[in-house]
């Protein structure tokens, strides 16, 4: 038996038990065999092998472990507690200790996960000693194992027997589940919440647990000696897992149920047909490798603080105070935003506001609470999702003046000082004529990947929202007065509304002699320009680009486009140019900068307002949108990546009224890529 990790075409940890020839999903493993070695041929790393796989004999759930390490047996003899011939598992992210308890079903290995320890440390390793002694072994190595994240910790039987879940057998439709000790009373079916689920088998890194669906509890039945609990339900589907959770489940003594979940992993049922499916499923693959990153505009990367309206905020390196873990202890660095400050001038911390209007679209959060801590996230500025460190708090929606708090279907929370992914797919209220005609909605919140609501309707803002009206668009607001708070990754993946009509090419990028109809400064500029495939890229030394597209001199326009850009690459766009003087253009120049040295960042509007977060990752495509329109205040420039509006600036001065739009290409080294050019001239 051996432990892998989550990883390209691995959507969570598996627990193998190998066998001689088998294929257990990785492709690159299939270099090594004869059929490929005959032929020469490597394994993609983006196409499912045609090859039969083994299934994992067990599937470790992510929220309990991310980075498992070794596996040992239970071979004590009883030294070690009650759990002989069961499996403990180190486990580094999280830094538990699990417990795995497998059976044979129709000759192969398949069983239960429980939880036996927890934050011990960054347990990399597991071994018993002659004495019945587990020790576990720590190391980080960087990958943010849980502290402390080095040395040994030593895990002995007290003698006293615990209630503990001890192993699960499997039945055609249910469970039969072992005690250590006797039960008071059969929990009801009302106290056992049963869901399956399954994973998504492609190269991306890891997967989601999809299809999850609730399973009803039919009945339940106790042993006459209380030790052994039957659940039926109505029905099990195999080549899934299932999750069982007990809620106030005591000991015949009153003593409460240690660890109260199991995830079995059901490979086959003991009867029916066997099945030739498998618990990660081959599903159509992501986008391709590097563009992970398409779509999501980053609000904390580079200048952490630029995107957001704040007070007493900072980038600093923060753990976990020991000396008083109700706080953070910070230094100089960049690991996260935090709001206890850094020193004794700090600003009385406020909540943390985004600048920018959003609306629907995939909401991601990384946070870090510590003891006792709690604090709100307003998608909107007004639906709350509430994050504490206390059980079953964190993920809670808050209440509104028509609705309840809503629990979190699952506690995924590991505890105050770890870091937690939140993820919300979010729609907006919709509006006509005035009126609302739909609600706001969560399609989806998951908190590390565990899904913890699904399609929640809000009818309105939560009481504690700090704005109370309802609107399309709203900034994302992270409540920063409760308690210290740490923050890091703050991204946004908006929805893109259609364009509408009229607009035209601004180079015909059908047609690979388009560029005959376009101006270059200097003239020995047309060298660095190419289109190809739909695609134009500019590169070289520098160059502009004069489009053949003119409007009249102060004409009022619309740009679209798609663009990507090289690491260290810097280029740009001018409306209402022409060409100064010196031979420069002079006119509204639009700053496309993902990552060289110029402080002026994608969005900017140079000379007239600067945007200084890094939101476009390099080489990722993105969508910008720019307008430049007449108005009684001055000439209006607003540009928008991904349909978010980043600059809405007014030039009073009315500085340029030029014809021409030019593309630039900055320097040697770097490059950019047009696609989907279009222009349009409209009025305001």
């Amino acid at each position: 038996f051996i432990t892998d990790n989550q990883g390209d075409w691995m959507p969570a940890g598996p627990l193998f038990h190998i066998q001689a020839g088998n294929f257990y999903g990785h492709p690159a493993s299939l270099a090594w065999t004869d059929e490929y070695r005959r032929a020469g041929r490597q394994p993609s790393t983006m196409e499912p092998p045609e090859r039969e796989r083994a299934p994992a004999a067990l599937w470790f759930p992510y929220k309990w472990s991310r980075s498992a390490g070794n596996l040992v047996a239970d071979t004590t003899g009883g030294a070690f507690g009650p759990f002989e011939d069961q499996l403990f598992v180190a486990e580094l992210t999280n830094g538990h200790v699990l417990r795995v308890a497998l059976e044979q079903v129709r000759g192969e290995y398949q069983g239960a996960v429980f939880l036996f320890r927890q934050r011990i440390g960054s347990a990399a390793r597991v071994h018993f000693t002659s004495d019945g002694t587990l020790f576990a072994g720590f190391t980080n190595r960087g990958w943010g194992g849980l502290p402390p994240s080095h040395g040994l910790a030593r895990l002995r039987y007290t003698g006293a027997m615990p209630f503990e879940m001890q192993r699960v057998h499997l039945l055609q439709d249910g469970f039969e589940v072992s005690f250590t000790t006797p039960l008071a009373v059969a929990p009801t079916p009302a106290q056992i919440t049963l869901t399956q689920y399954d994973y998504d088998y492609w190269w991306e890194y890891g997967s989601p647990e999809r299809r999850t669906r609730a399973i009803e509890v039919t009945s339940t039945s106790l042993s006459d000696d209380g030790l052994v609990l039957t659940l039926r339900t109505a029905g099990l589907t195999p080549a899934m897992v299932a999750r069982c959770v007990f809620s106030d489940v005591v000991s015949e003594d009153g003593t409460p149920l240690l660890h109260d979940e199991f995830n079995y992993t059901i490979n086959q049922l003991p009867e029916g047909p066997p099945t030739t499916a498998h618990v990660a499923k081959q599903a159509a693959p992501p986008p391709p490798k590097g563009a992970e990153n398409e779509g999501w505009l980053r609000l904390s990367y580079g200048d952490a603080l630029d995107a957001w309206e704040s007070t007493g905020w900072d980038l600093v390196d923060a753990e976990i105070d020991p000396d008083d873990r109700s706080t953070f202890r910070v230094q100089q660095g960049n690991n996260a935003l935090v709001n206890v400050g850094s020193g004794p001038a700090s600003s009385p911390a406020s909540d943390y506001v985004c600048r920018y209007p959003l609306g629907d679209g995939v909401y991601h959060v990384e946070f870090m609470l510590p003891e006792d801590g709690r604090t709100t996230v307003w998608i909107q500025g007004r639906y709350g999702i509430e994050l504490a460190d206390a059980p079953g708090r964190t993920g809670t929606l808050s209440a509104g003046p028509s609705r309840a708090a809503s629990a979190p279907a699952l506690d995924v929370y590991h505890g105050a000082g770890q870091w937690h992914a939140l993820d919300v797919v979010f729609e907006a209220p919709r509006f006509r004529e005035g009126r609302k005609v739909s609600d706001a909605r969560f399609v989806l919140v998951s908190l590390d990947e565990i899904t913890i609501h699904a399609d929640v309707a809000l009818s309105g803002p939560s009481s504690n929202a700090p704005l109370q009206d309802e609107s399309p668009l709203g900034p994302l607001v992270i409540g920063g007065t409760s308690s210290p708070l740490a923050l890091r990754t703050l991204q946004v993946k908006p929805v893109i509304a259609e364009d509408g009509p009229d607009f035209v090419p601004l180079i015909d990028l059908t047609d690979d002699d388009a560029l005959e109809a376009c101006a270059f400064w200097p003239e020995d500029g047309e060298d660095g320009w190419e289109i190809d495939a739909g695609t134009l890229t500019g590169e070289g030394p520098r160059s502009l680009l004069v489009t053949p597209f003119a409007a009249a001199a102060g004409a009022d326009i619309e740009l679209r486009a798609r663009c990507r850009l090289d690491e260290g690459a810097d280029a740009g766009l001018f409306l209402r140019a022409s060409r100064g003087p010196t031979g420069e253009p002079e006119g509204y120049q639009i700053q496309l900068n993902c990552s060289f040295p110029d402080p002026d960042k994608t969005g900017s509007v140079k000379g007239l307002s600067s945007v200084k977060v890094q939101l476009v990752s390099p080489g990722t495509w993105f969508d910008l949108a720019v307008t430049c329109r007449d108005s009684e205040a001055g000439t209006h420039i607003r540009v928008a990546l991904g349909g978010v509006v980043v600059t809405d600036v007014i030039d009073p001065s009315r500085r340029f009224a030029g014809t021409d739009v030019v593309l630039e290409q900055h320097h040697e080294g770097g490059g950019v890529e047009f696609r989907d050019l279009r222009v349009r001239t409209s009025a305001e």
